[in-house]
């Protein structure tokens, strides 16, 4: 379908140490077999290729980009959300943001996101939430764990492992408190004591 518009030279990669698009000559040609796939009748399979497309892009645009640590500016995120749509962190926040990080065969993952959108619930206008999930999965299976698990917090997936290994994730669940500055105020791995968690939902 695309071989006018990109003769074959190999296929689309992410590299963790090095981010670059073999399949196409220029930038310019992946930008044009996106827009191309826009309009394609061939539904699936423009969906899908230009759902990984986007999100290659933007780890290629954000590569140099420095891994997270305390008092460090957050990285950017590298997310695909529940309706396909291309999640970012917000670019003039309003409230602290917590970031966690989880999975759906973590039992404790559920139970501290099921905790924390309990306390949002209590403090709705001391912090926002973006729960991203680190298993790969694609926009149906994320809404169909959200709707088995009564999730209502934001969630987004993490298809690529950019964002997971930016923030430095070795498992779940992990936190990071995201200030109204785009700085990161706090990181912790595992479950968050209750005292901490209840400091970081109201605000203080």
């Amino acid at each position: 379908m695309f071989n006018d518009l990109a003769p074959e030279k190999g296929r689309a990669v992410y590299s963790r140490s090095a981010c670059f698009v073999s399949f196409f000559t220029t930038r310019d040609d992946a930008e044009i077999v996106l827009r191309f796939a826009a309009i394609t009748s061939e539904v699936v399979m423009k969906k899908s290729f230009a759902i990984a497309l986007t999100l290659l892009l933007a780890a290629c645009n954000h590569e140099e980009t420095a891994k997270a640590e305390v008092g460090a500016p957050a990285p950017p995120i590298v997310a695909i959300g529940v309706h396909d749509e291309v999640v970012s962190l917000p670019e003039h926040p309003s409230r602290p943001l917590v970031l966690t990080f989880w999975s759906a065969t973590c039992g404790m993952c559920i139970q501290e996101l099921q905790e924390m959108q309990r306390l949002q619930a209590a403090h709705p206008q001391a912090v926002d939430i973006l729960a991203v999930n680190i298993d790969g999965a694609d926009s149906q299976t994320l809404r169909a764990v959200a709707a088995r698990r009564e999730l209502k917090v934001p969630v987004a997936a993490d298809q690529l492992g950019v964002t997971a290994e930016r923030y430095r994730v070795s498992g779940t669940p992990t936190n990071f408190l995201i200030g109204r500055d785009g700085k990161i105020v706090a990181a912790r791995e595992g479950l968050l004591e209750r005292a901490e968690l209840q400091r970081w939902f109201s605000g203080q």
